[in-house]
């Protein structure tokens, strides 16, 4: 009678231990799960302002319609028309 009661408690005992093991476990795959979104949102804001930072398109068309008149400007120059 006194070894089933000692199974008894050993097992009262046992089953919490283990939901608290089962508790922490999600906790860390949580905490690892928010860490790794974190990290990806702290990257990809660097890259968003990397992206913002780019002259528009408006501003890309300008400058390449500049190159090309610079080029025009540049032969002009080597045949002596301008």
């Amino acid at each position: 009678m006194t070894t089933e009661s000692n199974d008894v408690r050993r097992s009262t005992l046992r089953r919490p231990r283990e939901e608290l093991e089962a508790d922490v476990a999600l906790a860390n795959n949580l905490l690892d799960l928010l860490t790794r979104y974190l990290e990806q949102m702290r990257s990809r804001g660097l890259e968003m302002l990397r992206v913002e930072s780019l002259p528009s398109p408006c501003q890309l068309q300008f400058a390449y319609s500049a190159k090309d008149d610079w080029k025009q400007y540049e032969k002009l120059q080597q045949l002596g028309g301008a």
